[in-house]
Parts: C-alpha cells; sequence; structure tokens
C-alpha cells in the first residue's frame, strides 16, 4: 500500500510593513477610525486575505460566504480584529521574507481597477470584485516562499515580456 507522501505547504501572503505601522497608530487611538480601517485593509492582500479568511472560518459559522470588508470587520468587531493584526504584525516581524513591494502594489491597484469596472459595467457584487481583484496574484508569495529561486524566474519572465 502506498504512503500519502502529500504534505501541505503553510501558506503566507505577507503584510506590507508599512501598512502594518499604519493599523498600530490607529490601533493606539482611543476611538479608531472604522473608515480608516477600511481603507488600509484594502490596501494589503495580507491583511485582508487573513481578514476574510478569519471571519469565513467554522469558528464564525456564517451561513453565507463574507466578501465585504466592512461586513467582515462588523463580524469580527474591532478589539479582535487588532488581535488578529498584531499577531500578523509579530509574524512579519519575525520573519524572514523579502520585501515585494510589486506585489503589494500591483495587488492595490488590480483591485481598484476591479471594482471599478465591475461597478460601470456590471450589476455583479463590488466587493466580490475588489477580493478578485486583490488576490489576483496571491500566488507569488506563495511561490517565493516554496522555490527560493522563484523570485529570479520572475525578474527573467519580466525581461523577456518586455522585449
Amino acid at each position: 500500500m502506498l504512503k500519502n507522501s502529500f504534505h501541505p505547504i503553510k501558506i503566507n501572503i505577507p503584510a506590507r510593513p508599512e501598512i502594518l505601522l499604519k493599523m498600530n497608530t490607529i490601533m493606539s487611538e482611543k476611538e479608531p477610525d472604522i473608515d480608516q480601517i477600511i481603507s488600509i485593509l484594502e490596501q494589503d492582500a495580507g491583511l485582508y486575505s487573513i481578514t476574510l479568511a478569519t471571519v469565513n472560518s467554522p469558528q464564525f459559522a456564517t451561513t453565507k460566504k463574507i466578501t465585504s470588508i466592512s461586513h467582515a470587520i462588523m463580524l469580527l468587531g474591532v478589539p479582535r480584529l487588532f488581535k488578529l493584526i498584531k499577531l500578523v504584525l509579530l509574524k512579519n516581524t519575525l520573519s524572514k521574507n523579502n520585501p515585494m513591494e510589486r506585489f503589494w502594489d500591483t495587488a492595490t491597484e488590480v483591485a481598484s481597477i476591479t471594482q471599478e469596472l465591475c461597478s460601470r459595467y456590471t450589476s455583479l457584487d463590488k466587493d466580490n470584485a475588489y477580493s478578485i481583484g486583490m488576490l489576483h496574484d496571491c500566488g507569488v508569495p506563495i511561490l517565493i516562499q516554496a522555490d527560493v529561486n522563484y523570485k529570479e524566474t520572475l525578474k527573467i519572465a519580466n525581461l523577456r515580456s518586455t522585449k
């Protein structure tokens, strides 16, 4: 009988360090601005995905999938969200991941464009569109973590695509 040799890779979409610093500043305020929190979470694929994954986990037992970051914050509550962000901040601080500015910038830009196009030309849910745009390239940090040479492969592919 064959043994199952599949070992799942722990996936981590790193949070952007400067976003974590902004969140830390907001968390220290007496009355945190929810709109500011939403705006910041919408700029970071790592925090965005961990927030939605947390609220859609079995512990919350929601009857339908949550795709809106504002709805996710409402269900989590600000104190629990801040605890989650502190854990991400700690993990990022201890992590050896390389900075991935292009990944973070592209994720935010594509999410905004996807949401705008969806709002203008379809009647589809704009929160779903934003989520799809934000997470469209989340395989990049996963592959970088799984293959130490992947970042070099990306550089070569980018050079080839501009010719």
